[in-house]
């Protein structure tokens, strides 16, 4: 996804120019912004692809769809697939098909870069 490029990109040329002396806040908040909204609109999306099962739909279908989807509620989901407080409908889905690795490291970064955006902000 080119936007999700483009705003890791954007954190990393941050960083990158403030290592050679003392770094600007302003620099390092938005690196960890972007870092988080890359992460963000890449669950997104493949939230969105997953509902959609890989159907061709309207990109403006996609789009509202994209949009229904909350910072809060991708954050209430990465929680329920890293710790044990699960609702019940949930825990049935995730024990019959459990998240891998990949999908839990996701999550436990999303969590903690939601909550460096929010302390950077």
């Amino acid at each position: 996804m080119a936007f999700v490029d483009d705003l890791v990109e954007q954190a990393e040329c941050l960083l990158e120019q403030e290592k050679a002396g003392r770094p600007r806040q302003a620099s390092l908040r938005r690196a960890v912004s972007a870092a988080y909204y890359s992460v963000f609109h890449e669950t997104i999306d493949q939230a969105v692809r997953s509902i959609l099962l890989g159907e061709q739909t309207s990109s403006k279908l996609r789009s509202r769809l994209e949009r229904t989807i909350t910072h809060g509620a991708v954050k209430q989901a990465a929680t329920w697939i890293t710790t044990k407080n699960t609702p019940l409908v949930f825990k049935d889905i995730l024990s019959s098909s459990p998240p891998g690795q990949d999908l839990k490291t996701l999550c436990s970064s999303l969590i903690v870069l939601q909550n460096q955006r929010h302390r950077a902000d």
